[in-house]
């Protein structure tokens, strides 16, 4: 098992104030991610409805956050957050009018908080300048820049954040960790008890291990339980971002928020946000259209881009859709034979999910110019790599002219895994769960020959054969004619599903993921290990890097 998190010793006397300090702009950092979680919707709105509730609202944030900010000598967030302040002071006593230019800055405000904010969570000093978006705020504050029409249409941001904080407590996240690392030794030990169980087949001591895995089961439910947030705290990170990228590509795109109260993983969602800039990005540079052109297709001059989310079991789905114009089959196919990945026969013979999954290639790119937006042919790759790195994955729906939607896959907890076991060249591996379609015994004529290698059809769909054996390089590959059934796992890949030969299927296993002593780097194909009940320990795949070694 991997060390638990350690407990800081607490300072001499001579290093109280330094001490203190730190402890301060720690809670700084927390309450500054509930204000900064707030403002997005609530300029949004504002801006819309022009609601005075909405502008004390922000004026009260704003404000505390400043206060904040001074205490713990931050002077950058300080200063700006006093500017925005007198504007929106300004705006409630009647000396401004409310204009795009005052909610073009009050995002940019917004913006540098996040980018400031991110550089204290990794340990940063917290600094930047804001002298020239300042000097900007003070030119609109005392009318050297000439306001646009104020707009007064109704919001068109779903689901708003209810931030009340009742019947709420902090608890810092390293004593979460520390929890969730005793559950996973708890787990360890309930393995090796239900093994001992079964091999001793005492009835008594039955009795005792079901009784410890009832309650182990329901420990981690609520440690983890204890570690979600809604998720709505993260979509609601987007309003401002779909805003901007809007208005520099010229076109009118309403966000919807679906589902943003299902939970999830404070931690993991953190490491979301990345990837989730990058789709809505594609959606908005590729997948809407322009206003003429949807009208001329018989939609709406407004696009939509729907941000939903849905608890399935012990995971997430995440679901980021637009209705566009969808993807080109075709310039992808083309792509992908311009940069060399396919011949032309190859590129044809693709059914529309493997052209689609030509995307998350690294390099492909299918936009003629290349944009601040897009262009250069590393979103998808990112977008995957983050989702890969957590343990989740991604599937593509789409149809030609009405949208497509990317749906992600994602565990609610990344300290405990669901495996499935099997068995090669007398060695035990692990599969995540979340990369398996399903088990099935093959008989020797399931196999067949086609002009692109060895396949089986699975219910009608002929999906390639790989061995384990041959993806860890071991002698043959397991392959046996004098044998009526072979083992085999459907595995989900983001080219396609592949069917793999194994040597046996032990069975599905809850484990610890253990990561890899640091000293011996990146093992390809390897995302870590597990002990197994019976002390062994047991290498967890990723198939994915093993596919493409």
């Amino acid at each position: 098992m991997s060390k638990p998190p350690q407990t800081p010793t607490p300072p001499h006397q001579e290093d109280l104030d330094a001490f203190l300090i730190a402890q301060m702009r720690d809670d700084f950092i927390i309450e500054a991610r509930e204000i900064l979680d707030r403002l997005g919707p609530l300029l949004a709105d504002f801006e819309k409805s022009g609601d005075e509730d909405q502008a004390k609202a922000i004026f009260r944030d704003v404000h505390t956050l400043k206060g904040t900010a001074g205490f713990v000598g931050l002077e950058a967030i300080q200063s700006l957050a006093h500017k925005i302040e007198d504007l929106f002071g300004a705006l409630r006593g009647g000396k401004l009018s409310l204009t795009t230019e005052l909610i073009d800055l009050a995002f940019e405000g917004l913006q540098f908080f996040e980018v400031v904010h991110a550089d204290l969570l990794a340990g940063g000093a917290g600094e930047g300048n804001v002298s020239k978006l300042i000097q900007r705020m003070d030119a609109l504050q005392h009318g050297k820049v000439s306001g646009k029409t104020k707009i007064s249409a109704e919001p068109r941001y779903s689901s708003p954040m209810d931030a009340t904080g009742q019947n709420t407590l902090r608890v810092e996240v390293k004593a979460l960790d520390q929890l969730m690392f005793l559950v996973g030794e708890l787990i360890t030990r309930r393995n090796a008890l239900q093994a001992s169980a079964e091999e001793l087949k005492n009835e008594r001591l039955a009795e005792i291990t079901t009784a410890i895995d009832r309650l182990t089961s329901q420990l981690q439910s609520a440690v983890t339980e204890i570690r979600l947030t809604p998720i709505e705290m993260l979509y609601n990170r987007f309003i401002p971002v779909v805003r901007n990228l809007a208005r520099e590509r010229d076109k009118d795109v309403r966000l919807l928020i679906e589902g943003g109260e299902t939970p999830f993983d404070r931690t993991i969602f953190e490491q979301m946000y990345n990837p989730l800039v990058h789709l809505i990005r594609n959606a908005i540079d590729h997948g809407l259209e322009p206003a003429a052109e949807r009208i001329d297709a018989g939609k709406p001059a407004e696009g939509n881009i729907c941000l939903s989310a849905e608890r399935h079991g012990e995971d997430v789905l995440l679901r980021i859709s637009d209705d566009g114009r969808g993807i080109n089959l075709e310039n992808i196919r083309s792509a992908a034979v311009k940069r060399g990945l396919l011949s032309q026969e190859e590129a044809q013979a693709l059914s529309q999910d493997q052209a689609i999954r030509l995307i998350f290639t690294p390099g492909m790119s299918t936009a003629v110019e290349i944009t601040e937006l897009s262009g250069r042919g590393v979103g998808m790759d990112v977008v995957v790599q983050n989702v890969r790195r957590l343990r989740g994955s991604v599937d593509v729906e789409m149809q030609p002219g009405t949208g497509t939607a990317f749906v992600i896959r994602l565990p609610l907890s990344l300290a405990v895994l669901d495996v499935l076991l099997v068995q090669c060249v007398g060695h035990i591996y692990a599969l995540p769960l979340q990369v398996v379609r399903e088990t099935m015994q093959l008989a020797v004529e399931d196999i067949h020959t086609l002009q692109l290698g060895r396949v089986v059809f699975v219910r009608d769909t002929a999906l390639p054969l790989n061995s384990l054996r041959t993806w860890l390089k071991r002698e043959g590959e397991g392959l046996d004619k004098t044998v009526p059934l072979k083992p085999a796992v459907v595995i989900r890949l983001l080219t396609g599903d592949v069917v793999l030969l194994v040597d046996a299927l032990v069975g599905r296993q809850q484990v610890v993921l253990q990561p890899l002593n640091p000293l011996l780097g990146v093992v390809n194909g390897v995302d870590g290990t597990a002990l197994l009940p019976d002390g062994s320990v047991a290498l967890i795949l990723d198939v994915e890097g093993l596919a493409h070694a």
